[in-house]
């Protein structure tokens, strides 16, 4: 079959264009290709690894390319380009290039860059990262942004004489054009930290920098808001008066040191400003116990508890000159629970009687004993603390001696204590005609109430703590 055809005037033309369908096919093929290196190109270009984040040795090494190498190749190339002598115009000599097509001057710097980068600069890089960067300062970095506590990098920033409290005022005043809040504790402290550095003489102020510095690193350790209020008042007064900024300065280190009683305090700002103003003593006898025991001691018994504490805490013995102890409304509430153990003490045919406390209610404490701590009186640990009460009695040692009972002879002398925690105490109490006594104190006061029997005042004054006499004695 012919693939031509007649016309009507007799010419022959080509039933099938055989050059244009090759122009399309070859157009189609170019089309296909063309897609085929784009999709080859765009799968390249996703699996190029992304450029890794040069270390700080190899920025600089950039930045010494960028801003010192380079600058020099293209000033040297200025030089030589000006000693080159003119070329006369229509002069068929020409300067016979270099075989590599550089000119020798290139060439020579070419080869000192490339001794340079190979003998010096790469092989002090090398040694750097390896003995010093890599060993050294990343670690050192490392333990500076992630181990050093915030109120501990403020410290150390603030002993750099101007720069520390030179950055304070600055970074307040960003956040002030910034519109962000201000620390107003922070500018006030950073403006003596300027007054103190200051190289005038300035008696009575020596150690000054020191002083704001741990200043500012507690107001670091508290975050805004009630206790770094109480901060910034108590600050404010103890810029006035220099021995009250001595104990502010002394409290705010010791509590920098017990950071767990510090967190509580923060959540506590009554108590922080209580512990505050009593000094380093109130955070050595706090820090004692756990930071739940003291918070809850402090709010109990607030001002008069922490002072009572602080009075008694090594335990000295003799009596205390407290007008009443702790878990006592007052000192008639006091004196008539004395009066009460000493109705029931006669009925029982005892008459000769001097009645002391002693014990956690007087000292604020209990006495620690090996595996035993000590806690606060009314401790969360042990719930409401009891009653230590000593009788000093005659009549009544003598018929605890005469129903045998064991004598403890390490100072002080004492019979007991007697309670009503086991059955055989319950007994001996009856025996001794005690047993209705304790038991009605026990109810009335929601609390244990413990007997220890002394025959003399001088026995009981050798006690291991201070006591408080009740009235009438």
């Amino acid at each position: 079959m012919s693939i031509w055809g007649w016309n009507i005037s007799g010419s022959i033309h080509p039933l099938f264009d055989l050059a244009r369908w090759k122009e399309r096919d070859y157009a189609e093929s170019a089309r296909w290709e063309q897609q085929q290196a784009y999709q080859r190109y765009r799968q390249g270009e996703r699996a190029e690894p992304q450029p890794q984040k040069k270390n700080l040795w190899q920025r600089a090494g950039d930045w010494v390319q960028q801003k010192v190498i380079q600058p020099v190749q293209q000033a040297a190339g200025t030089i030589v380009s000006a000693w080159k002598p003119p070329q006369m115009t229509g002069s068929s000599k020409l300067a016979a290039p270099a075989k590599d097509g550089l000119p020798p001057w290139r060439q020579w710097w070419n080869g000192i860059k490339t001794f340079v980068q190979e003998k010096i600069i790469a092989p002090a890089q090398q040694a750097w990262n390896q003995h010093v960067y890599q060993p050294i300062i990343q670690p050192a970095t490392r333990w500076w942004k992630e181990d050093v506590p915030g109120w501990m990098k403020e410290t150390a920033l603030s002993l750099i004489p101007i720069v520390g409290d030179g950055w304070g005022l600055l970074r307040q005043g960003l956040n002030w054009a910034q519109k962000k809040p201000v620390d107003k504790l922070d500018v006030v402290l950073s403006l003596a930290g300027l007054v103190f550095d200051l190289p005038w003489p300035q008696e009575g102020v020596v150690g000054g920098d020191v002083t704001i510095a741990i200043l500012k690193g507690m107001n670091a350790a508290i975050p805004p808001g009630p206790a770094r209020d109480v901060m910034m008042q108590l600050v404010k007064e103890g810029l006035k008066n220099p021995d009250e900024l001595a104990r502010i300065v002394k409290t705010g280190e010791a509590l920098l040191k017990n950071e767990r009683l510090l967190k509580a305090l923060i959540d506590h700002p009554q108590a922080l400003e209580t512990v505050m103003q009593l000094g380093p003593d109130a955070v050595e006898v706090l820090g004692r116990f756990p930071a739940d025991e003291a918070i809850s001691f402090l709010q109990k018994y607030g001002d008069d508890g922490l002072q009572r504490m602080l009075k008694y805490k090594d335990m000295p013995t003799g009596l205390a000159d407290e007008a009443f102890p702790l878990g006592f409304k007052n000192a008639d509430e006091f004196e008539s629970f004395g009066d009460t153990i000493r109705q029931g003490l006669s009925e029982a045919g005892y008459d000769d009687v001097e009645l002391y406390i002693t014990g956690s209610s007087v000292s604020g404490m209990s006495y620690p004993r090996p595996g035993k701590p000590g806690l606060p009186f009314d401790s969360i640990e042990r719930g409401p603390s009891d009653y230590d009460i000593g009788i000093v009695s005659n009549e009544l040692w003598q018929k605890a001696i005469e129903l045998g009972l064991p004598v403890k002879s390490n100072p002080p002398v004492r019979i007991g204590p007697l309670d009503l925690s086991s059955p055989e105490t319950k007994q001996i109490l009856e025996k001794l005609g005690l047993f209705e006594v304790v038991k009605d104190m026990n109810i009335a006061t929601g609390r244990d109430t413990g007997f220890m029997i002394y025959q003399s005042a001088e026995d009981f004054l050798n006690n291991r703590g201070p006591a408080i006499a009740f009235p009438g004695n």
